[in-house]
């Protein structure tokens, strides 16, 4: 017996389509975040990501260097 090649998660073809509304929101969502970035959300991105690194580093320091 031959087994058929089948996609994991879709029955056929018309399931894997995006119906209009995915799209619109798709293409809706992708344009909000790039005029986030372009208008300079990236910086605040950057300082969020800045801090929580900068409060590990601390806790890592703290943890490994044990006060007399």
């Amino acid at each position: 017996m031959r087994r058929e090649r089948r996609f994991i998660f879709a029955k056929s073809f018309q399931e894997l389509q995006m119906t209009l509304v995915q799209t619109v929101l798709l293409y809706g969502c992708t344009a909000v975040c790039g005029l986030y970035l372009i208008s300079g959300g990236y910086k605040t991105i950057r300082a969020y990501i800045r801090k929580k690194l900068t409060r590990l580093l601390k806790q890592r320091m703290l943890l490994s260097n044990p006060r007399r």
